[in-house]
């Protein structure tokens, strides 16, 4: 959710055939996955088509989600409103 705060796109997800979900970004026709790391460590391959495009609201649906979500928006604010300052 923060990458599309930061840069627009669409946030999109698939569903493992073991009822597991995987939630990336599409930015200009452009897959960002900024956690596919996890699944490297298990060699496990990710196919990003097809997939299902995810309204933002969506995302936020899980209270613990959301939780996390407004901690990393208000550490990020606070990080780039003290370097603007520094400017």
């Amino acid at each position: 959710m923060i990458v599309n705060d930061l840069f627009g796109g669409t946030i999109h997800k698939i569903r493992f055939d073991d009822g597991g979900t995987h939630y990336f970004n599409k930015i200009n026709d452009l897959y960002f996955d900024l956690t596919s790391d996890q699944f490297s460590l298990y060699a496990i391959d990710i196919a990003y088509e097809p997939n299902e495009e995810i309204p933002k609201k969506y995302c936020g649906k899980n209270k613990n989600t959301l939780h996390r979500y407004n901690l990393l928006k208000a550490n990020l604010e606070k990080i780039i409103n003290e370097n603007e300052r520094n400017l």
